[in-house]
């Protein structure tokens, strides 16, 4: 009983919190796809420079391989989503 209490628990505030972490990736993907769209910015030289800066984060000694493992599955969903 404790057992399922705990995981219910967690639940009620995991579900919301990732919720809005992926909310606010799509408002960033389609922050990016506007401003490309418009002509700010140039988005293959965008993606080649998101590529680059994700490589070194997850070459770098600062994070563990869960974090590594969070920042690649990051931009490779900004990658996918802003691939027109």
């Amino acid at each position: 009983m404790k057992e399922e209490y705990v995981q219910a628990l967690a639940n009620g505030i995991v579900n919301p919190i990732a919720k809005q972490l992926h909310a606010n990736s799509l408002v960033g993907a389609g922050s990016i796809a506007y401003l490309a769209e418009k002509g700010v910015i140039d988005l293959d030289d965008y993606l080649k420079y998101m590529n680059s800066l994700k490589d070194s984060l997850l070459q770098a000694d600062d994070y563990d391989s869960d974090t590594k493992e969070a920042i690649k599955q990051e931009f490779d969903f900004y990658q996918n989503k802003l691939k027109i």
